[in-house]
């Protein structure tokens, strides 16, 4: 009689078992098939001056196209590049903002930057619907005799929707001359990953792996901005967007055109991706989870039926 009832609840729970990794494999489906859609924001500001002279260059990099690329390797930082020419030759003192904003930092290499004459600063913000259970960004800094460079450790945040972190950082260059002559003229450059955005995309990312949605947000302050590129490191099928590229790659976009790097500082840029180098990956994934719901739904079946006869 024990033995019997053994038999039953054994056979129970396997069918509960069962009916959980079905129900698991219906939860999957969805997942996989959800389009994440990203963020990026950059803001640069020029401290105390305006020169036509000075410009910078946006490189947005995002290595969610390529499998092979970990997050933390350097292709996945974005870089801020600054060309420094400004009008006039006395120095800039900063404000109490900015020493509220880097005081650590401030205070640490307060000799250096009391010999600095230019300041370039930024902030950005990314956002992602992916659900990412970790944040690898870490502050840094670094000082070298033609610029300083710092960028902050970002807040990293997490909502009902998706994962978000926020983070700022500076440029600033010393009191000698440039090739022009100018005092605090130079060039260098300042560096934020994107670790959020950048999931690894592997077997068991729970996300559509194969395309993504994007929005670019770049603004500038006192300084004019000369190229926008984005690359992703795999190839990449674009969407139409507004303005078009004025050169397209396998895996990037880029602009250089006056009037489409206006257009985009001034009403942002939203494209559709599509990774091919996934396409495969993606099917090989949807084929085990079909194979394995098949196997468990007749498994349910073999063991009702085998229950009722």
């Amino acid at each position: 009689m024990n033995c019997n009832r053994l038999k039953k609840v054994s056979h129970f729970l396997f069918l509960g078992l069962l009916f959980c990794l079905v129900w698991l494999c219906f939860q999957i489906y969805p997942k996989w098939n959800e389009i994440p859609n990203q963020t990026i924001r950059a803001k640069i500001t020029a401290l105390g001056y305006t020169s036509d002279s000075s410009y910078c260059n946006f490189h947005i990099k995002v290595a969610a196209g390529n499998p092979y690329i970990s997050v933390q390797d350097d292709k996945s930082t974005n870089t801020i590049y600054v060309y420094s020419s400004p009008k006039y030759t006395s120095q800039h003192t900063l404000d109490k903002n900015f020493l509220l904003k880097f005081t650590d930092t401030s205070v640490k290499h307060r000799d250096v930057l009391a010999n600095m004459y230019t300041f370039y600063v930024l902030d950005y913000y990314c956002y992602t619907t992916i659900d990412v259970a970790f944040n690898n960004s870490e502050s840094k800094s670094c000082p070298n005799p033609q610029a300083f460079s710092y960028i902050d450790s970002p807040q990293w945040g997490k909502d009902s929707f998706g994962s978000s972190y926020t983070g700022s950082g500076f440029l600033a260059f010393p009191d000698f001359e440039g090739k022009s002559g100018m005092i605090g003229e130079g060039n260098g450059k300042m560096e934020f990953n994107t670790n959020l955005i950048n999931g690894k995309p592997n077997m068991k990312s729970l996300w559509d792996i194969t395309q993504a949605n994007y929005s670019i947000s770049l603004g500038c302050d006192n300084i004019s901005c000369d190229t926008i590129s984005i690359e992703f490191y795999g190839a990449t099928l674009f969407s139409n967007m507004y303005p078009e590229p004025d050169k397209t790659t396998m895996s990037g976009i880029e602009f250089t055109s006056p009037d489409k790097v206006n257009e985009i500082i001034k009403n942002g840029l939203r494209f559709h991706t599509e990774f091919l180098e996934l396409k495969e990956m993606a099917a090989m994934r949807i084929f085990i989870l079909t194979a394995l719901l098949s196997l468990f739904i007749a498994l349910i079946a073999n063991a009702i039926t085998k229950w009722l006869f």
